[in-house]
């Protein structure tokens, strides 16, 4: 009589509920407009944003996670994410929506 040794089956490393953007390829970008009171006090900053891309590619559901200086340019990342476009994600076959994570920065000499 022969033993049968099993392995444990691999484990599969579950998806990130959040994953960055440069996982994603961009099929479409627009950059966001300088806010002009940033612009003429010389303010430079990022914000962190968290936005769905949908199953169409398109962005959905933004939301500012972090930024600095505080409120300064959050309308203009949030206003520039929703023209963003991308390839939609395919998970085991399967295209899904994804939670995305960037960070924008805000730089006068760019």
């Amino acid at each position: 009589m022969a033993a049968r040794v099993s392995r444990p089956a691999a484990l599969s490393t579950p998806e990130p509920a959040v994953i960055s953007e440069s996982k994603l390829r961009r099929t479409y970008f627009s950059a966001p407009t300088y806010p002009a009171r940033a612009q003429e006090r010389g303010t430079e900053g990022w914000v962190d944003l968290e936005f769905t891309v949908t199953r169409d590619g398109t962005t959905k559901d933004a939301v500012v996670r972090a930024a600095d200086p505080a409120s300064t340019f959050d309308r203009a990342a949030l206003e520039a994410v929703k023209r963003w476009r991308y390839e939609p994600r395919v998970v085991g076959g399967n295209v899904v929506e994804q939670r995305v994570e960037t960070r924008l920065r805000f730089r006068l000499s760019e």
